[in-house]
């Protein structure tokens, strides 16, 4: 029964004799468990894992005083196994799977040949998953050709990764040749413990000859999956002061310190304390307090090392125990569909676009067949149950888009998915400074200019070439034009990230320069502000022609010009002068400062939130009229108020740079944000709405989370707060209330927020208020008394109207005033007015004049 810690273990290793021949393969269990080991070394790493721990032994020695095995409720567990292989005899055939399963179900049905004397039927049974994790048909048999066949325990989160169904909806056994614990081969088979439920490396390792084979070699998964529901070996200590605390935490398993192999029918008492728990809880307290007294060690226990041929039982408190694990932490394997038939339907649906850009709507059109309900999500999150759907993208990347259909029975339920690309924008446009005189309509011949690709772009590489030819791959490069001509500079900017590219193209026309001659200009101003005039006065001589540009761009061919400033930056103003026959060209240049307006960026965003939360950037931001949005310094939005979902937990940086409608004018803010994994929690009892009759008082707790701080909020109003993980609330106002869980770590290293309706039902019979019931209709119209206007009149009424000769002219049900004797002549007529429930009736004459 007892051994010391071994409750505590996520995993154990049992090694095995299994080096000789399949035919010289001696049936005994004979193991060695790193229990101590594997457990000091978790508890060191891993706090959270202590906690969980702690918390759900202390659960379950609670359940085991209060659950009995009388429920006789059979439940069916879905199970996928996973052959791993290298075409030798590990490669087991499908028949030789199956035959494990009916091995793992007769014992756990406590049937021949796994009948021992004494033994529990578990009421657990096991199937190989009839229906995949999409809905789709399967044998729940899968084959993979994979040298981790041979794995080391050190390194088997490859071999969980190689092939692994969601672990809460199946229960995955992974079936290999060789499993090794360092330096040791000899292991037999490992299985995770219930607070790993979920997690990627939870299920059960086996040697895939030691499955199926026959009965004795079947005792080897059946004693693995006793792990997988929370239960240890029976061995290894004797102390017995609390046997739902002490050893294996069962108190009908005799207190045990020897793994001994012993023949059959043998009896051995290794310790002497059976008695020493004095409690009910224990089956061997005294003989004078009603017990059974000192017990030799249960040799035949599943959870022993014993001789396989004398192993064959599970107990009563065994069953409370695996019951318990299977209820409190994997209750999600009990509403999976695996072990159900596929559904008579088939699911499918079209997408208008593959990929997309960022903000734009992508319509998905429902194809499927013989589905009546739908369902769907992107990355898990629902966003429509309408046959038909669409979607607008804010957020860069590749999602999944998964569409649910099933029909009137609930369990019935497939799915497929599509993956949509979304991809921002790229931005590469060219930001061009001088050394020589600027590029314009002309340059002259000798002129070195200086390209720059502008940095508020998302583009992450860059190539420039001049006349098609490739002239570098810096974002920033120099270049003397020599030859007369007309010459085409090109940009092209990538981002591979995102598989997008731009580019832009500018001409110059390098013209020789002009001899004898002389440009020079002065302006009224070089620091103006948006929207004032500049005063352009040419001082120029022996040139006949005048070109005025604007950052390359012509705005006068005049002598004298003038320029409204439009936007701020440093723009430049040239101007170009030339004769007749525009053989030669002169210019000369000078920058102006227009100056900024004021610009501030500014955001507000939560300190922490949890993954795959959708967080809204507010933006306080003043003088902007553009923005970008970068996350740990990657460009995830160009929007105003983006939303973005962190589905990678840590600590992220949020950077927002403002621009106005010239790039010179920037101004940028950051801000931290902390993304915390969800800690484990639920609500007991379950539902929502859960229906509550008024006066009722319920009992509110947290059963299988892994958090250590909680605060109970109902309808705004903190109850409870700290460790408590109940809350218990006596319901006597009717109507519906809200009831909030926040449930985080003291160090929020993670965290969660749960919400539940509970809806409070007045059951008791409506109370009836006195009413003013009309004697006269005047069914003209005139907006007076045109009806059978009951004043005080309470739900549920039946009004039945009657001529003088007793014959009914009118009838409604639950009678709401309508009546208008719109069909009845003028009259006396007789009423009828009652509650079927209460019985309330009231009779008497109206009369109706038109």
């Amino acid at each position: 029964m007892k051994i010391r810690l071994s409750a505590l273990l996520s995993f154990f290793f049992c090694f095995g004799l299994y080096a000789q021949s399949i035919n010289g393969i001696k049936d005994k269990l004979g193991h060695y468990c790193a229990t101590d080991e594997r457990h000091d070394q978790l508890l060191k790493s891993d706090t959270a894992y202590a906690a969980r721990v702690k918390r759900i032994n202390s659960l379950h020695a609670k359940r085991s005083t209060q659950r009995t095995t009388s429920n006789t409720t059979i439940y069916y567990i879905p199970v996928v196994v996973h052959i791993i292989h290298e075409n030798g005899p590990e490669n087991i055939s499908d028949q030789q799977v199956m035959d494990g399963m009916k091995h793992l179900n007769d014992a756990y049905s406590h049937l021949p040949p796994f009948d021992g004397a004494g033994g529990a039927d578990i009421g657990i049974q096991f199937c190989l998953a009839s229906q995949d994790t999409l809905g789709n048909p399967t044998t729940g048999i899968v084959r993979l050709q994979s040298d981790l066949t041979n794995v080391k325990y050190e390194n088997d989160q490859a071999l969980f990764e190689l092939d692994r169904w969601n672990t809460r909806k199946y229960m995955n056994i992974w079936l290999v040749k060789e499993i090794c614990w360092r330096a040791e081969c000899r292991v037999n088979g490992y299985s995770s413990l219930p607070y790993e439920h979920g997690k990627t490396n939870d299920g059960v390792v086996i040697k895939a000859l030691q499955f199926g084979r026959w009965e004795n070699l079947s005792k080897i998964p059946i004693h693995e999956t006793g792990h997988y529901f929370n239960l240890s070996h029976t061995f290894g200590s004797c102390k017995n002061d609390d046997c739902t605390h002490d050893g294996d935490g069962v108190c009908d398993t005799p207190p045990d310190a020897s793994s001994e192999e012993i023949p059959c029918g043998t009896a051995m008492n290794s310790c002497t304390t059976d008695e020493d728990d004095h409690s009910l809880n224990n089956p061997f307290r005294p003989a004078a307090w009603g017990g059974l007294g000192e017990q030799n060690d249960q040799t035949q226990n599943y959870m022993d090392y014993g001789n396989l041929d004398c192993i064959n039982l599970f107990t009563g408190g065994q069953k409370t125990r695996m019951r318990s694990a299977l209820m409190d932490f994997r209750n999600s394997l009990l509403t999976s569909t695996g072990c159900k038939p596929t559904c008579p339907f088939s699911v499918s649906f079209n997408s208008s676009a593959p990929a997309v850009d960022i903000d734009h709507m992508v319509s998905f059109t429902n194809t499927s067949t013989g589905g009546t309900r739908f369902k769907w999500e992107i990355d898990d999150v629902p966003f429509s149950t309408t046959k038909n759907a669409s979607y607008t993208f804010q957020v860069k990347g590749i999602h999944l888009i998964r569409l649910y259909a099933s029909n009137e029975d609930s369990s019935c339920l497939v799915s497929t998915a599509v993956p949509i690309r979304v991809i921002p924008p790229c931005i590469a446009p060219t930001t061009l400074i001088y050394s020589s005189p600027t590029i314009g309509i002309y340059a002259k011949k000798g002129s070195s200019f200086y390209l720059m690709a502008s940095w508020w772009g998302n583009a992450t590489n860059f190539k420039w070439e001049i006349d098609d030819l490739l002239l570098s791959n810096d974002p920033n490069v120099r270049y003397t034009f020599n030859q007369p001509g007309i010459h085409k500079i090109k940009l092209l900017g990538f981002n591979y990230d995102v598989d997008c590219v731009d580019s832009t193209e500018l001409n110059v026309n390098i013209k020789e320069p002009c001899a004898s001659s002389h440009v020079s200009f002065t302006a009224s101003s070089l620091i103006v502000n948006p929207g004032d005039t500049i005063s352009l006065i040419n001082t120029s001589f022996n040139v006949t022609h005048f070109s005025w540009t604007i950052d390359g761009n012509e705005f006068s061919n005049q002598t004298n010009a003038s320029y409204i400033a439009t936007a701020s930056g440093n723009p430049t103003i040239t101007l170009y002068a030339y004769n007749d026959d525009t053989s030669c060209i002169d210019y000369t240049s000078t920058a102006i400062n227009v100056k900024c307006p004021k610009l501030h960026a500014s955001f507000d965003i939560p300190i922490s939130v949890n993954e795959n939360s959708v967080v809204h950037f507010r933006n306080t931001s003043s003088g902007a009229t553009n923005f970008v949005w970068k996350r740990d310094g990657v460009v995830f939005s160009c929007a105003t108020e983006p939303e973005y979902i962190f589905n990678q937990t840590g600590n992220h940086t949020i950077e927002l740079t403002a621009l106005n409608a010239v790039p010179s004018c920037v101004d940028t803010s950051s801000a931290s944000i902390t993304i915390l994994p969800y800690c484990v929690a639920c609500f007991t009892p379950l539902g929502s709405p859960l229906e509550v009759t008024l006066g009722s008082t319920i009992d509110f707790n947290d059963s299988c989370g892994t958090a250590a701080y909680f605060i109970w909020e109902l309808d705004g109003i903190q109850y409870n707060t700290g460790g408590n993980t109940a809350f218990s609330y006596l319901f006597n106002v009717p109507g519906d209330h809200y009831l909030n869980l926040t449930a985080h770590n003291l160090d929020a290293t993670c965290s969660n927020i749960l919400s539940t309706q509970i809806k409070v039902i007045d059951t008791s019979p409506p109370k009836e208020t006195s009413i003013i019931i009309p004697n006269l209709i005047t069914a003209n119209g005139d907006g007076l008394n045109d009806t059978f206007q009951v004043t005080g009149l309470s739900q549920g009424y039946t009004l039945e109207v009657y001529n003088q000769w007793d014959s009914m002219v009118y009838k409604k049900e639950n009678y709401d005033n309508s009546f208008d004797a719109q069909s009845l002549n003028s009259n006396i007529y007789f009423y009828n007015l009652y509650h079927p429930e209460t019985g309330k009736t009231y009779r008497g004459w109206v009369h109706v004049v038109k």
